[in-house]
């Protein structure tokens, strides 16, 4: 199939072609020193003021439709032509034809509904679809847990054991007892203490671990050459370049034509099979998601506000966390090795009028080059992908046409 390594844009991202024709676009900081970043969150007319036939989904900004629909996509695992109708000239989506578009409206006015009259319960599609067109209607059969579940189980128990021989009063089993270390520790209920580190201890340390300050500022490109395997253990042939201004582009050297992802600092745009679509909303945000090129020198410029989240362990490894918030919809945490100051793993959650759409992005097997790191494995995983970028050769600073990036 043209164009395996897509993150699988086609059917649900691709072909919905921003169901109804959305434009949102992506916006930079515009600020030095400039990178990448998501979609900024547009304030605008609503829905139906933009697009034709929307009955059910009224209330929500017009430019909040694309995401909406990738939501959809992504809670029932289904692609646009579920609901909508494709003709020979393109999308109908003001269509009725489909009987699952009337289905998936008294769908929507059932959460709508639900989530209206209640105060504690939040219900989204995910909630009972689970990525599944057709919901379970009986319980699963159990299955063995892993090391990590059982211990996790074992906890509970023994936590609400210690509950029950309080007693009804809530007083301790032996009058006087002290509560178990680490109870009512720094972090609260037995969890790790609270960092101490500030966000410019944290960022320092990335800067530094990253190659340090002088280094960094003089990698104006980035040119890397690899293989990326899909879920379906597939591998082709990739090469990535990048620009410290926020350009990023990736040829796939799929068969039996190549696909290209380019994001050019401000819109974003494809072509596979010989045809050149332009982004929109999330999926812009998607193409350059997996890189980290230009972030160490930029988190402040790239990001609305930064906190410093907890300590955590991320596969035996020590880490400590910040909360970054890119605009209203999208918020970031970033994972760094507390002993080396390295980016392990960044999560990205961008929120729909229906829920959340959540992507992961680990990074691995750090090298030297030219002075500062490059991580030679990217994995990248959201709702419908799980791609492993595996590099073997990056070149700071290599020339890169300016026509690259220019959509044709």
């Amino acid at each position: 199939m043209t164009g395996r390594y897509l993150f699988r844009l086609l059917p649900a991202t691709i072909l919905c072609g921003a169901f109804a024709g959305l434009g949102l676009r992506a916006q930079t900081q515009g600020q030095p020193p400039p990178t990448t970043q998501a979609p900024a969150a547009p304030q605008g007319p609503l829905a139906p003021e933009k697009y034709k036939n929307i009955q059910t989904l009224k209330t929500i900004r017009a430019d909040q439709l694309r995401d909406t629909m990738e939501y959809f996509t992504a809670a029932l695992g289904v692609q646009c032509g579920t609901c909508h109708v494709q003709t020979p000239d393109g999308w109908n989506y003001e269509s009725d034809d489909r009987p699952n578009k009337k289905t998936a409206r008294k769908m929507i006015e059932m959460v709508n509904w639900f989530n209206s009259s209640q105060k504690d319960i939040t219900l989204t599609c995910a909630t009972c679809h689970h990525g599944r067109n057709q919901p379970e209607r009986t319980p699963p059969l159990a299955v063995e847990m892993t090391p990590a579940e059982a211990a996790a189980a074992a906890a509970r128990a023994a936590q609400f054991a210690a509950r029950s021989a309080q007693g009804a009063s809530g007083a301790p089993a032996t009058p006087g007892a002290p509560a178990a270390e680490g109870a009512r520790g720094q972090g609260g209920r037995g969890g790790p203490p609270r960092p101490t580190e500030t966000v410019d201890q944290v960022i320092d340390k990335f800067v530094e671990a990253m190659g340090g300050q002088a280094a960094l500022s003089q990698a104006k490109t980035r040119v890397l050459h690899g293989t990326a395997t899909t879920r379906d253990l597939v591998t082709t042939p990739i090469t990535v370049q990048e620009k410290a201004t926020g350009e990023y582009r990736i040829d796939v050297d799929s068969k039996p034509q190549p696909t290209v992802r380019v994001f050019d600092g401000k819109t974003g745009w494809i072509r596979a099979s010989g045809n050149v679509r332009d982004l929109e909303g999330i999926q812009i945000a998607l193409v350059s998601r997996p890189s980290e090129f230009g972030l160490p020198l930029a988190i402040k410029q790239r990001y609305q506000t930064v906190t410093v989240g907890r300590y955590g362990n991320l596969d035996g490894v020590d880490t400590i966390g910040l909360t970054a918030r890119v605009n209203a919809d999208v918020v970031e945490q970033l994972q760094f090795e507390r002993q080396t100051g390295l980016l392990k793993r960044r999560t990205v959650q961008t929120r729909t009028p229906f829920g959340n759409l959540v992507e992961q992005v680990d990074y691995s097997d750090y090298r030297d080059g030219a002075g500062i790191k490059t991580p030679f494995q990217v994995k990248y995983t959201n709702w419908r992908e799980a791609t492993t970028e595996k590099f073997t050769d990056a070149k700071i600073n290599a020339p890169i046409d300016d026509g690259a990036f220019t959509k044709k």
